[in-house]
C-alpha cells in the first residue's frame, strides 16, 4: 500500500488519496451479501460502531483532499483565462 501511495504522491495526486479499511467478516459472508442474500448474522454493536467510524474517516479524508490534479481548472477560473495564454501541445 505504500508503494501504490508513493506513486500517487510521485505524480502529484496526493498519497492522501489512498485509504484501506477492513472490516471483520468472512469470504461466505461477504459472498452472501454479494449475491444478495441475507447476512448470516445480524450487524452487531460493535461492527455498527466500526463502521461508523470508517464512514466518518472517509469523510473527514475527502472534505480535507485539495482538488484532484486531473481535473481542469473549474468553468469560471479557465474562462477567465486569456486565448493562446494556455499550454501549447
Amino acid at each position: 500500500m505504500e508503494h501504490v501511495r508513493s506513486i500517487l504522491q510521485e505524480i502529484g495526486l496526493g498519497g492522501e488519496r489512498l485509504l484501506f479499511l477492513t472490516l471483520p467478516g468472512t469470504a461466505a459472508e461477504d459472498m452472501a451479501l454479494g449475491a444478495g442474500e441475507p447476512a448470516l448474522e445480524g450487524t452487531s454493536p460493535t461492527v455498527a460502531a466500526l463502521i461508523a467510524a470508517i464512514r466518518d474517516r472517509v469523510l473527514t479524508t475527502v472534505e480535507a483532499l485539495p482538488p484532484s490534479a486531473l481535473r481542469g481548472a473549474p468553468a469560471d477560473e479557465a474562462a477567465s483565462i486569456p486565448p493562446g495564454s494556455g499550454s501549447q501541445q
